[in-house]
């Protein structure tokens, strides 16, 4: 198995980096484990949610992947999170993430 982990902006955080070790210990050997850091972003999109708010994540908008899969995303600065719900048996075909 192969894990990348993304990290936008420099990840030289302590804390973040004795989590990133700690965790790295607890993976089997074989998988391959990358770190990519991405420059930080300049023209940042306005968020959709205000920090220290609480959300029902149910009231976010809902958008449609396939017939049987649909994402709420949640998007601040420099952070989008996105929580799927998959009906039972249902398929993504082969794509790919620009």
């Amino acid at each position: 198995m192969k894990i990348n982990l993304l990290c936008i902006g420099k990840t030289d955080d302590k804390e973040i980096k004795n989590l990133i070790n700690y965790y790295l210990t607890r993976l089997p050997r074989h998988w391959n484990f990358e770190i990519t850091e991405i420059p930080d972003i300049k023209n940042v999109m306005q968020p959709n949610i205000t920090a220290n708010k609480l959300y029902d994540l149910y009231n976010l908008q809902l958008t449609t992947l396939t017939p049987d899969a649909h994402s709420r995303i949640l998007s601040g600065r420099n952070m989008q999170l996105s929580f799927i719900s998959m009906d039972p048996g249902s398929v993504f075909p082969h794509h790919i993430h620009p």
